[in-house]
């Protein structure tokens, strides 16, 4: 993943969300050989998005694992972020569906398949 300064920063976070939101790509290691603040922003949005955490616990938690060397930056990027992405419901890990707000969009209308089904996901901060 590039820095939250570069262009298509939007694009390359919803490709790890993807991943991220598909218990297919299980077990998963999140690791970067450059530093520690693209880690730290892709744990803070997945603890934003998916785990509900508070920004206060994210930043806490990134100040720590950074070696105190917080970048503003990165943090405003965590705290603005919000995305739409469209993914099969039954490749949803269990702990995401408690934080994402889920608008179905079934495949066939009335079908209590939910295998072929698709789920538009709009991840937001809980209020």
């Amino acid at each position: 993943m590039d820095s939250s300064r570069d262009e298509g920063i939007q694009e390359r976070m919803n490709q790890v969300l993807h991943l991220v939101l598909d218990v297919r790509n299980y077990p998963i290691l999140v690791h970067s050989n450059k530093g520690k603040h693209r880690v730290g922003v892709v744990v803070g949005i997945i603890r934003k998005l998916l785990q509900g955490w508070s920004t206060a616990g994210i930043y806490q938690e990134y100040g720590l694992f950074s070696g105190g060397m917080k970048d503003g930056v990165d943090l405003e990027f965590i705290t603005r972020f919000e995305t739409n992405l469209k993914i099969p419901r039954n490749v949803i890990p269990g702990f995401a569906k408690h934080c994402l707000y889920l608008n179905e969009l079934e495949a066939a209308e009335g079908s209590d398949d939910e295998s072929g089904s698709e789920s538009i996901l709009t991840a937001k901060q809980p209020i």
